[in-house]
């Protein structure tokens, strides 16, 4: 104990009594912060606008095509005269190979659009970790 007092330029009384430790301060690193500041707003604020408007861009087409066959269907039993896909003879309707794109269509955005909601959820993640990363590089 009287080693450790000597080594550590202290008293005996403050070893036996225990040392509180001390708390740092955290302070803000002005230089950090105006490059992180000028960094996301270059690159990383026209990154998350473009992948945002990607992914919006993305779910408007998941949408379409899983409502596609119901749109079909809503066309054909309203015989609505402004939506004509018409066939070979010229009235409303749709062959029926359009039934068979549009269920396949659907059928494929059911089994993809899990896949999807994985891929916004882990962009998501990335975004938040960055944003951390950030904060702490600035503010330590």
């Amino acid at each position: 104990m009287i080693a450790l007092a000597e080594l550590y330029e202290s008293d005996l009384s403050a070893f036996a009594q225990g040392i509180e430790p001390q708390k740092r301060k955290k302070h803000i690193n002005l230089f950090a912060g105006f490059g992180l500041v000028f960094f996301n707003f270059v690159l990383g604020f026209w990154l998350i606008i473009t992948t945002a408007l990607i992914l919006l861009a993305l779910y408007a087409i998941i949408l379409a095509l899983f409502l596609a066959p119901f749109i079909m269907i809503f066309a054909v039993a309203t015989h609505n005269p402004h939506i004509t896909f018409g066939n070979a003879n010229g009235a409303t309707g749709f062959d029926w190979w359009y039934w068979l794109v549009a269920i396949i269509a659907c059928s494929l955005m059911v089994l993809v659009s899990p896949l999807i909601w994985r891929f916004t959820k882990l962009l998501y993640f990335w975004l938040i970790k960055y944003l951390k990363f950030n904060l702490k590089s600035v503010y330590n």
